[in-house]
């Protein structure tokens, strides 16, 4: 009964897909020998991040790095500035860190095996299973936290089941097909997308109501997270009303590379206070807010109109509106900089 219900799940979703597949431009016709790196990049970007976000960045990126070769000459300046406004900046780091590693070790060419890919950086089981499926064609049970989902509301799984590793893996071996689990993989992602959505999926039009075990109502019920509150200072000095001042993070920290407005670290449940002193600070009416996934980013900021730039002792570089393009930046700092050169 069990093989069988899978077998029917297995044929309703590769036929929804034939029907609804995305046009992605990693994919190919049959799903399963798309260019590695193609799949390498877009799987980086993909991870914690909608489709519809990653496209526009993906093409860009592809067209300046067309192949692993070109990506594996490139700095990280370049590489990190390309990725701005994308998030998660250490995916970047990762990525170019794989590429050159791929140039010096496989001779530029990506492995197929799982086992060669999951020892680079960046990358972790899932995208090493993408690569493998998607790229090469191999058996692999690929879950990404779509297909997981998927796979949890259909079989009617518990907390503990999904916890439990080994056995999720092995509920996903018997519904995966053994030929073209690539394109199955994808079948699900766009499914799961468009039907099976994390909130409010659309289970009463679902044409696989019949073989589900999810209870919506459990759904409804769901406890979510909450969402912490961080605030900042930041300090926007000011030159002859066109050059502001930038500070480079440290590589290796947190958003390492990455340009800023300096002002204090983030800090819980109360503004820090500002740490500096000069007559011809103000306040801005206006605080910046910016979400992440489980952090709400308060910014409050200090416009310093200085008279001398050497009266500014912090290491960084001044810069202009129009030289923005060239340096990597986060979308907080680039909506603080707007804000304020924007600002009467």
């Amino acid at each position: 009964m069990y093989c069988r219900k899978n077998s029917i799940i297995r044929k309703k979703i590769l036929a929804y897909y034939e029907n609804n597949k995305r046009d992605l431009p990693w994919r190919t016709e049959q799903d399963n020998n798309q260019n590695p790196y193609f799949t390498l990049v877009s799987e980086v970007m993909l991870q914690q991040t909608q489709v519809n976000t990653a496209l526009v960045y993906y093409k860009k990126f592809i067209k300046k790095w067309p192949n692993l070769n070109s990506l594996a000459q490139a700095n990280i300046e370049d590489v990190l500035t390309m990725w701005s406004g994308l998030g998660y900046y250490s995916r970047a780091k990762n990525l170019l860190k794989a590429a050159k590693i791929i140039n010096q070790k496989h001779n530029g060419i990506i492995p197929e095996k799982y086992e060669d890919l999951i020892c680079l950086p960046g990358i972790g089981e899932y995208t090493a299973s993408a690569i493998v499926s998607f790229a090469f064609g191999k058996f692999s049970v690929v879950i990404d936290t779509n297909i997981k989902r998927f796979i949890t509301r259909v079989n009617g799984l518990n907390k503990n089941d999904m916890v439990n590793k080994l056995k999720f893996n092995e509920i996903g071996k018997k519904m995966f097909p053994k030929s073209n689990s690539g394109k199955f993989a994808q079948a699900i992602m766009d499914f799961s997308s468009d039907i099976c959505t994390k909130i409010n999926p659309s289970c009463t039009k679902c044409f696989l109501k019949n073989y589900c075990k999810f209870d919506l109502s459990l759904e409804k019920n769901y406890e979510r997270k909450k969402v912490k509150k961080k605030f900042s200072v930041v300090f926007f000095y000011i030159f002859k009303n066109k050059y502001f001042f930038l500070k480079k993070r440290d590589i290796s920290g947190t958003l390492g590379g990455m340009y800023e407005v300096p002002g204090t670290a983030w800090q819980l449940k109360s503004w820090p206070k500002p740490y500096i002193k000069f007559k011809s600070i103000s306040a801005l009416t206006k605080t910046i807010r910016y979400k992440l996934s489980n952090t709400d980013l308060h910014t409050k900021i200090y416009k310093v109109n200085v008279k001398n730039k050497d009266d500014i002792k912090d290491s960084g570089i001044w810069v202009s509106k129009s030289d923005l393009e060239g340096f990597p930046l986060s979308v907080l700092t680039k909506k603080i900089i707007m804000y304020c050169m924007n600002e009467k």
